[in-house]
């Protein structure tokens, strides 16, 4: 791995590196308020551009233009309205359908935030363990993510407010 701060005016430098291909991202922290990404403006690194290093050669253009990042935030409960905590959260372009490889998982009080999200459209889904015994569920009571709901997050926006009430699930089990 290989790490840059960039400067005052927004310059960085990352190397020297062997030649080869790399993704580069820029990765802002919560305070500073911006959406992390990989060159290209690519989400997620299951999409991301590989930068291409020659020897003795510079690589120049790799330019990043951050926006401001978009937050979704929820609570996990029960069908008995009391808070779940421990259940991990997925999250996926909702248009190439590629799940991001971020998370979250609900606090004690059964609260959740995925932060630091680029603007565009989105799919969660609520992901129990076995022993939680709790069902699968994306967001509003979908069991696909093609019929999932969708949700729009905007430059610096929160969408709050994305629920989950989870079913006690069941298992199958057999021979093959």
């Amino acid at each position: 791995d290989y790490n840059a701060v960039s400067g005052v005016g927004g310059t960085y430098q990352i190397g020297p590196v062997a030649p080869g291909q790399y993704f580069v991202r820029a990765n802002p922290t919560v305070v500073q308020g911006y959406a992390d990404e990989y060159y290209n403006d690519q989400k997620d690194l299951s999409t991301a551009n590989p930068v291409t290093v020659t020897a003795l050669n510079d690589t120049t253009g790799v330019n990043f233009a951050l926006v401001l990042a978009g937050v979704i935030t929820g609570t996990i409960r029960d069908t008995l309205a009391q808070p779940l905590s421990g259940i991990d959260l997925d999250i996926f372009d909702s248009v190439s359908g590629q799940r991001l490889r971020r998370g979250a998982t609900s606090d004690v009080n059964g609260v959740y935030q995925f932060d630091r999200l680029p603007p565009g459209t989105y799919n969660v889904r609520a992901d129990p363990t076995l022993a939680q015994g709790y069902a699968m569920q994306y967001y509003n009571g979908k069991a696909t993510q093609g019929t999932a709901d969708v949700i729009t997050v905007s430059s610096g926006g929160t969408q709050s407010g994305i629920d989950f009430a989870l079913a006690s699930g069941g298992v199958i089990t057999g021979n093959v």
